[in-house]
């Protein structure tokens, strides 16, 4: 069972990084709307980070049910 699951982690390590990439864009651009004061950066990126969880944990599950 051990051996299953390093594989499945290897074999998924591209999408969930490519996940957390985005995430982590997302992440700068909610920082630079905060602190520059910009209302509709700091909305758009609240609004693709919203979606970006749902859609994320989605994406990442079922990358995880095709390589099973």
């Amino acid at each position: 069972m051990k051996n299953l699951i390093k594989y499945e982690f290897r074999k998924t390590l591209s999408t969930k990084l490519l996940v957390l990439g985005a995430a982590a864009v997302l992440e700068l651009c909610f920082l630079i709307g905060l602190y520059a004061d910009i209302d509709k950066l700091l909305g758009v990126s609240t609004l693709f980070l919203t979606m970006l969880s749902f859609g994320g944990v989605m994406v990442i599950g079922l990358a995880s049910v095709v390589i099973l």
